[in-house]
């Protein structure tokens, strides 16, 4: 009985790339079983789990999206956050715990290259597993309207280095934290390592999209706001602006 659903859909993806397919994204719903104690004595406990596995033409942003896609359907506006993931047969730096009012729902990102390697690929694979008993105590069928606003929105784009081991979740906590009403949105759109930045960094880039529903906005108080960003910014995890 398995404990999870990634050995399995990582040895479908093994079996697709030895096959010369080499592009993919496959699901699984299945049940795990977790025993309750060792040795076992009684029954296990069943979960019901989701997994994904894509390869091929993707990256860890196009599996992030799926997930991200699927939970919100679940829980509407809750609160999404997330952290490094700490699961040994993930990459240390491209996968990610996700979390719903501070219950984890699961995880996802790249499988870690010294296991693809014992698989025998060196190709990228990226992996999910979904809580789905978990989600479905979250799950809210209201349906929320945003009003679009009538008024022009402006954007900014802000390019950070940062030190490796910083989060893209705590910078984009910072970024909401100090973009207030206005603040529409905030994605990133780029991450950049090579001989431009230094080691042990990365760039990370960021499009801020800010807009009222009662007024224009002028570029002075933007910039204002995004002042204040990259101050808090530099206190909290000392990112300069790239």
């Amino acid at each position: 009985m398995r404990t999870t659903l990634i050995p399995s859909m990582v040895q479908v993806v093994i079996n697709n790339i030895n096959r010369k397919n080499n592009e993919g994204k496959l699901f699984e719903l299945a049940k795990i079983y977790n025993p309750k104690s060792l040795p076992v004595t009684e029954l296990p406990i069943e979960k019901e789990r989701l997994a994904l596995g894509m390869f091929g033409n993707t990256t860890f942003f196009d599996i992030k999206g799926v997930v991200e896609g699927f939970i919100d359907t679940f829980v509407g506006n809750k609160n999404v956050s997330y952290k490094r993931s700490e699961l040994g047969y993930m990459h240390q730096t491209r996968s990610a715990d996700v979390y719903v009012e501070g219950v984890k729902v699961g995880y996802f990102g790249e499988l870690s290259p010294k296991v693809s390697a014992k698989c025998g690929t060196d190709k990228r694979i990226y992996v999910a597993e979904l809580y789905l008993d978990e989600l479905k105590n979250f799950y809210d069928d209201k349906i929320i309207f945003k009003q679009v606003s009538k008024f022009p929105s402006i954007e900014r784009d802000l390019a950070l280095i940062v030190d490796d081991e910083v989060l893209c979740e705590d910078i984009v906590t910072v970024i909401k934290k100090n973009g207030g009403e206005y603040l529409d949105s905030v994605s990133l759109f780029d991450i950049y390592k090579g001989n431009q930045i230094a080691e042990n960094k990365k760039s990370l880039a960021f499009n801020l999209v800010f807009v009222s529903n009662e007024r224009t906005l002028n570029v002075e108080e933007v910039d204002a706001i995004i002042e204040n960003t990259l101050k808090e910014l530099k206190d909290s995890v000392n990112a300069e602006l790239r």
